[in-house]
């Protein structure tokens, strides 16, 4: 179920990095006789409502850390917003304000995005294929179905929404060595957090320098700091503050996303081979599109039987299907092993869950390619 943090953090690594010159785009560029398939496109949430609840664990507490909310339209998901220190969270479904990155180095999906203001709608039947549901790595959401929540007397309001420890993660989004801060480098850590909410990131480096120089192992508060150098253009500062945020905790996953992020827009796939590795050992049910990106990774490294053994892996656990492009991807794998059959068979799926107009065009054109190619393939038959 959780796509889980399946990382704004990649969002955010593409946003950000547009404004800094990336470093060391030389390294694992892809090759050319590989063609080089558009992984892109874009979601649709119609329609407006205000929408609120609290995340609380099975125990009835809340989460220590930041829970990312989501909608899940059609098998389209969307990240809408994250929950406060007491588990609250609301927000306009619908809005292009929602599902802005996050503080707490999630990713999300490659199917978020954007919105089509020209077909917006208001009438609860629209939600009918809705779901809400939280993402934070390590545990199961349970899911709410927007429709039937709407039409009893309840409104907005979408009451509790548990999530459940997972048992087969070893790797955390929350960093234990958050406990063994002092009081001092807590509250300056409060306080950056405070400010990056606020999009105040000038004010956020400063209070988690802060933080760090008062306890050097805060792998969080380095986490977060990294996140700040990001949206001021620092690059080199955010990879500097999630390695140090790998040395204080290694089983703290958040940093291992960011450079991952980082090394996907640089191209750099052997770097982001060996993270995604790293990510997977630690967590192998939680991020199907960490499997995504390793298996594109590969790809372009021309290891298609790993890339295939990853897209594979991803599908096994992308249950809900919300990252459609891993069957995408796999057809183009499978196009260069010359398996046009099961090529094609991926492709199909993959327009079966298209819903925009370049994914439906990308795969039709996909699906011709491997018609001619199969053609080529098939030696004529000699005449009698």
């Amino acid at each position: 179920m959780k796509l889980r943090v399946a990382l704004s953090i990649f969002l955010l690594i593409l946003l950000s990095s547009s404004s800094v010159s990336a470093q060391g785009r030389g390294a694992g560029r892809g090759r050319p006789s590989t063609p080089r398939p558009d992984f892109g496109g874009s979601d649709l949430y119609a329609p407006r409502l205000f929408l609120s609840g609290r995340v609380l664990l099975e125990d009835g507490s809340a989460p220590s850390g930041q829970a990312a909310v989501q909608t899940v339209c059609k098998g389209r998901k969307h990240t809408e917003a994250y929950s406060d220190s007491h588990g609250n969270f609301s927000f306009q479904f619908g809005s292009q304000s929602s599902g802005n990155p996050g503080t707490d180095g999630h990713f999300q999906d490659a199917e978020t995005s954007s919105y089509d203001s020209s077909s917006r709608r208001n009438k609860i039947g629209e939600f009918s294929d809705c779901e809400v549901q939280v993402s934070l790595a390590g545990y199961v959401s349970e899911s709410i179905p927007l429709a039937s929540r709407l039409s009893s007397n309840q409104g907005g309001d979408l009451g509790v929404i548990r999530i459940r420890r997972m048992t087969h993660a070893e790797g955390f989004t929350l960093s234990a060595t958050t406990a063994m801060a002092p009081s001092g480098a807590r509250k300056a850590y409060e306080k950056g957090r405070q400010h990056l909410q606020r999009e105040e990131w000038e004010k956020a480096e400063s209070e988690l320098q802060k933080a760090v120089e008062k306890f050097p192992r805060f792998a969080e508060a380095w986490f977060e700091l990294g996140l700040a150098f990001m949206k001021t253009g620092d690059a080199g500062g955010a990879r500097h503050a999630w390695e140090q945020s790998v040395q204080a905790d290694d089983k703290f996953i958040s940093p291992y996303l960011g450079l991952a992020g980082m090394a996907q827009h640089e191209q750099r796939w052997d770097e982001l081979v060996r993270l995604t590795d790293h990510i997977l050992s630690l967590d192998t049910v939680s991020y199907p599109l960490v499997w995504f990106h390793q298996a594109a990774a590969n790809y372009y490294l021309h290891n298609f039987d790993a890339a295939e053994k990853s897209a594979l892996q991803g599908l096994r656990i992308d249950e809900r299907h919300h990252v459609g492009k891993l069957e995408f991807l796999l057809g183009a794998i499978l196009i260069q092993k010359h398996d046009y059959q099961a090529a094609s068979s991926h492709i199909q799926k993959y327009l079966a869950l298209a819903t925009q107009p370049d994914e439906i065009d990308a795969a039709k054109k996909k699906l011709a390619e491997i018609a001619q190619l199969s053609t080529i393939a098939v030696p004529p038959v000699p005449a009698k």
